[in-house]
């Protein structure tokens, strides 16, 4: 079960959003607490993984496991495995130089042996280190999640799925620029054709 007090203001704000009366407290036995506490997770993570986010991100050192103990089958293109932390949602880049790898699961492939590290996005539980426009698009994402039970007005479904949308553009426009820039796929920068066009 959800800790009331970590997720008492989106919860708070996704009810607000459907026009529900939210339960006074996620810890009751209520409808509403047992559907809020059976999505929040699932709603949080699914905009974690979004992107990668500034608030969540992490570099963190993986650690190498012996194959035969994780249950995989082996792959010989990949024969390296790491264990990932336990709070990974998204691996979005090995940051030594060359590495071929894929995740399954809890653990990561590599053709070459470590030490590597991997910069990630991290589930985060305390709401207090959520931007207040994270916040939001989560709580949307929340509302959208429990709808079908708490909603009998199929426009209110659409305004919230709408609004979810533009939550989400909102967080992701906010969380931007938080560093130089960079591209994150590999592939070379761009130039702006502002740029461009004084060359």
């Amino acid at each position: 079960m959800s800790d009331p007090l970590a997720t008492d203001g989106i919860v708070a704000t996704a009810f607000d959003l459907l026009e529900v009366k939210a339960p006074s407290s996620l810890a009751d036995e209520s409808d509403e607490a047992d559907i809020a506490n059976r999505h929040y997770r699932k709603a949080l993570d699914s905009v974690l993984e979004k992107a990668d986010w500034s608030f969540a991100r992490a570099i963190v050192r993986l650690n190498q496991v012996d194959p035969a103990t994780t249950g995989l089958e082996s792959d010989p293109d990949l024969p390296h495995v790491f264990a990932l932390p336990d709070q990974t949602i998204k691996v979005w880049r090995i940051l030594v130089e060359g590495v071929v790898w894929r995740r399954d699961g809890i653990y990561l492939r590599a053709d070459q042996a470590g030490p590597l590290t991997a910069r990630v996005t991290l589930r985060i539980t305390d709401e207090t280190r959520l931007p207040a426009s994270f916040h939001l698009a989560v709580a949307y994402a929340l509302a959208q999640r429990m709808s079908p039970k708490l909603s009998t007005s199929m426009g209110k479904r659409q305004q919230i799925q709408a609004e979810a949308a533009d939550a989400l553009a909102d967080a992701l426009e906010a969380d931007a620029r938080q560093g130089t820039e960079e591209r994150y796929d590999g592939l070379p920068a761009q130039p702006d054709w502002v740029d461009e066009a004084f060359i």
